[in-house]
């Protein structure tokens, strides 16, 4: 359901019809990977990359994980204005 969202419509209508395997390369290249690391060595890039998450502040992970899931349904009249205050 959320892949003809996150890629053109036709690539997706391929991979769902055809249940192909594709290469890491194929699905970077539409980004629906972020990084190729070499066989083995998944875990310590994941690892690597949370780290590197949870060195910033907690608060401001918290908004932008907020921000990245909510910002789709936002109407686009609200998309670019200040936050109201309470």
């Amino acid at each position: 359901m959320r892949l003809p969202r996150q890629i053109p419509p036709k690539i997706a209508a391929e991979l769902v019809l055809t249940a192909r395997m594709v290469s890491s390369a194929f699905l970077a290249s539409h980004g629906l990977v972020n990084r190729i690391v070499p066989r083995g060595a998944a875990l310590p890039a994941a690892r690597e990359l949370a780290a590197e998450i949870v060195a910033n502040d907690p608060l401001a992970i918290e908004i932008g994980r907020r921000v990245l899931n909510e910002s789709p349904d936002w109407p686009a009249s609200e998309m670019f204005q200040p936050p109201r205050t309470q």
